[in-house]
């Protein structure tokens, strides 16, 4: 079953503290995004200024397949912003639980009625039309039950469901879906945030309980602790064959590393799929295994998704097989005996190093201790 993968790196990626990315630099992201086959690009907040009108609309005239959308408040002029940047969709957020209305719009009387004005203007002027219903998971179930009613009476294309603070548990976003799926006939559409780990967990329910889209940015980057990453969304679904995206994972890994460095945020190395160290191995027992099978100690053979090979390194877990392994790699092939004889000097070394070995090394210590090898074996 197809699903739509919605990108929201130039809108709610950018507002992670301390990230502003210039227009070229949206621009580039945007058309490496439509490479990589994402279905929309949620571009920025046309009412921000001119410069976001003037990107949407480039962006909206360039692509061919990806659909461009604008993020806007409940009311006319962030909708006549939009319009002026020609957006292919508009998307509304509308404020549902009681930490948010009493702060923004005001009682849910008048939002519902401001809702119900606002969307009916911007079905006269935008090819699709999308609203958001911000903290769902917090909001009261028949205030909830009110906004998607009156969506689905307005015949409004998309409706998205916010875990706005991310503290929905899947079984909670499965519930959810769950019950608006059956009385909502348009797109249903989710936007997780990961301020509990949860969430690329939490989007893959939502697929599952019968969403249509899912909402990700480029290495999960968003405000506090980021949103679903458009990376490790895309390996789940690819594994999980009976839910199909367009996305190219091979075009992944390039994506990431110009996020990062926009960004200003480096990639941790231990981050699923994108990490330098995503696909290495210390371990004796796991050295030993990825050498007799590449896929015994990792899910893929990372080449075959266009990311860097897999690598043994030597630290101080390391056994013999992990070292011969890194010594056959530079072309040398000794006893197993002679490096058994090394195996202290090297996991030594890496313990005052506080870190693996590089290969460099790793061939030094055996070049340095090969004359004295017989000394070791006795």
């Amino acid at each position: 079953m197809k699903k739509e993968i919605i990108d929201t790196t130039l809108r709610d990626g950018e507002q992670a503290p301390g990230v502003s990315f210039s227009l070229r630099e949206k621009r580039d992201i945007a058309m490496k995004l439509m490479e990589a086959g994402v279905d929309e690009i949620e571009a920025g907040i046309p009412i921000m200024g001119s410069e976001t009108i003037e990107l949407i609309r480039c962006l909206s005239a360039e692509s061919s397949s990806t659909r461009i959308s604008s993020w806007a408040r409940l009311r006319e002029e962030d909708m006549r912003a939009a319009y002026k940047a020609k957006s292919d969709l508009i998307h509304f957020t509308v404020p549902l639980s009681d930490y948010h209305l009493g702060r923004q719009i005001g009682y849910w009387d008048d939002v519902k009625a401001k809702m119900f004005r606002i969307l009916m203007m911007a079905k006269d002027l935008f090819p699709y039309v999308s609203v958001g219903f911000q903290d769902s998971f917090r909001a009261p179930k028949d205030r909830l039950d009110e906004a998607c009613s009156l969506a689905e009476e307005l015949g409004i294309y998309r409706i998205r469901f916010s875990d706005t603070v991310g503290t929905a548990l899947p079984s909670d976003v499965d519930a959810l879906i769950c019950r608006y799926r059956s009385a909502y006939s348009g797109v249903i559409d989710f936007h997780g945030h990961n301020d509990l780990g949860l969430a690329a967990a939490n989007s893959l329910t939502a697929l599952e309980s019968g969403a249509d889209s899912i909402n990700v940015t480029v290495n999960g980057i968003g405000e506090r602790a980021g949103n679903a990453s458009l990376e490790q969304l895309a390996f789940i679904l690819h594994f999980h064959k009976s839910l199909d995206t367009s996305i190219s994972l091979d075009k992944i890994k390039e994506m990431s590393a110009m996020v990062a460095d926009f960004s200003g945020r480096s990639v941790a190395v231990d981050r699923p799929i994108v990490g330098t160290l995503a696909f290495t191995h210390e371990s004796g027992i796991h050295c030993h295994g990825q050498l007799g099978n590449p896929l015994a100690y990792q899910p893929f053979d990372p080449r075959e998704k266009g990311l860097p090979p897999s690598s043994i390194v030597v630290g101080s877990h390391s056994g013999k097989a992990g070292v011969i392994g890194v010594l056959r790699a530079a072309g040398i092939r000794d006893s197993e005996k002679v490096v058994a004889g090394l195996m202290d000097v090297y996991r030594n070394r890496s313990r005052s190093k506080k870190n693996f070995l590089s290969q460099q090394e790793v061939l030094e210590i055996y070049k340095d201790n090969k004359g004295r090898k017989n000394e070791y074996l006795r």
